[in-house]
């Protein structure tokens, strides 16, 4: 398996560090500087995992270079302090890798969701995903027209059985699904769920895409980076390594395997595209009004260009106003 980029800084900061003698044998002193700065950023996190390393593989230390690397390492942990403080908030449960940006189809203003892969997402996270994650605010009838259609959505939820009541004797009672009924809860309570994945609550994915920082591609990072704990990194048991995640000790095991879901579309189910996937279908959960938001919003940009364009003939006012309606039209039938 391929290292991740966190492990590849990692290995080359430790190779750096032990090739020098006297910073080798520094990590004495600094260590209590970086347990204060063990969080300020990417950089900070992977010098703490570089002290972890070398707690464990240095056994002689020399007081002179313990004073001549503080003084050198120290001038490094004022730049982390000052770069976190003049960017935001510092945080000690911030000591996690931040996500690359990915080229999503419906990052631009102008684009839309692609709503085969809201289909197949919603595959992998009725599958997979909602053994332990609820989706409280998405309905079936929510899907109609976005990644099945009315017929298609109403044979889906005709076979599935529902446990509705209380009935006029006050017992609840099991019926067949409707378009009306929203996605099933896995637990009946939280202390169940807690109870069935070792004291971790799972949360509920309707809007968790919007509540996390880079929305989608932490989502799609976090799936497919699950990878061996660094050297001075421990793991216990019940516990995964994921440097996407805060902590970088998630409870959560790698929920994605190769072939694992069979697409109606034939697409391979790869990891990374089952990950693309679900991300884009709890990207579009977190915000189902989003490519109508984005067309009204071409709409208004349109209509305000032809009040900003000087008229000065009825006829070339109709003329721009057929062009605006034939416009919206494509803008409609793309969307």
């Amino acid at each position: 398996m391929s290292r991740s980029i966190t492990e590849q800084r990692y290995a080359v900061v430790v190779h750096y560090i032990t090739s020098n003698t006297y910073l080798s044998t520094s990590f004495v002193v600094l260590d209590s500087i970086f347990n204060k700065l063990y969080s300020v950023d990417n950089q900070a996190y992977l010098i703490k995992m570089m002290f972890n390393h070398l707690r464990k593989n240095v056994e002689s230390i020399d007081n002179n270079s313990i004073v001549i690397t503080a003084k050198l390492i120290f001038g490094t942990a004022t730049a982390l302090t000052g770069a976190s403080l003049a960017t935001g908030s510092m945080f000690l449960s911030d000591d996690f890798a931040q996500p690359p940006e990915f080229p999503w189809n419906h990052r631009f203003p102008w684009q839309s969701f692609d709503h085969a892969s809201i289909r197949r997402g919603h595959q992998v996270y009725t599958q997979v995903c909602s053994t332990c994650h609820s989706l409280d605010m998405i309905s079936y009838r929510h899907l109609i027209d976005v990644a099945y259609t009315a017929d298609e959505m109403k044979a889906y939820t005709a076979e599935l059985t529902v446990m509705d009541g209380p009935d006029s004797e006050g017992d609840m009672f099991e019926r067949k699904g409707a378009i009306t009924d929203y996605h099933p809860k896995p637990y009946e309570n939280q202390n169940a769920a807690r109870f069935s994945n070792n004291g971790a609550l799972p949360p509920d994915m309707s809007l968790v895409v919007k509540a996390r920082g880079r929305h989608e591609d932490y989502v799609f990072s976090l799936l497919t980076t699950y990878v061996e704990p660094p050297s001075g990194v421990k793991i216990t048991q019940g516990q995964y390594f994921n440097p996407y995640f805060p902590g970088t000790k998630i409870a959560m095991a790698p929920p994605l395997s190769e072939g694992q879901v069979e697409f109606d579309d034939g697409t391979e189910a790869s990891v990374s595209q089952m990950a693309k996937d679900v991300s884009t279908f709890l990207a579009w959960a977190s915000e189902p009004e989003h490519d109508d938001r984005k067309k009204l919003g071409i709409k208004i940009i349109l209509g305000l260009s032809l009040i900003a364009v000087p008229i000065k003939e009825k006829t070339n006012l109709l003329l721009l106003v057929y062009a605006f309606c034939f416009l919206t039209t494509i803008t409609t039938a793309k969307t």
